[in-house]
């Protein structure tokens, strides 16, 4: 099953239904034995020291797993710098996907 990276919590039953696996990119960043590093990836790359953290660490995470070749990213409701990490990674050769929950809710 290909992997592909999600930001923050999603619907998954979707992800399997199309015979992907899940993998959550924020789990990979705490627990990697090297979050700094990541970090730092990110601000090689450009990001400014003053965004925050884990969009730098999510940055670093998916450019150290190969594996992980689409990610759905979540841009209402998360981090407002999930677009810059869009445009960042799919500058990379990743595919992105947009992910927006809606803004008001239906009965």
């Amino acid at each position: 099953m290909p992997k592909v990276g999600i930001t923050t919590t999603i619907p998954v039953e979707v992800i399997y239904a199309a015979g992907w696996t899940p993998v959550d990119l924020n789990n990979l960043f705490i627990t990697s034995q090297d979050p700094r590093g990541l970090v730092e990836e990110a601000e090689r790359a450009g990001y400014p020291r003053n965004i925050c953290a884990w969009i730098k660490g999510i940055y670093g995470v998916v450019l150290a797993h190969s594996e992980i070749k689409t990610v759905i990213a979540v841009t209402q409701g998360d981090c407002s710098n999930t677009h810059a990490l869009m445009e960042t990674l799919a500058l990379t050769g990743l595919k992105i996907i947009p992910f927006a929950y809606p803004f008001d809710r239906d009965r």
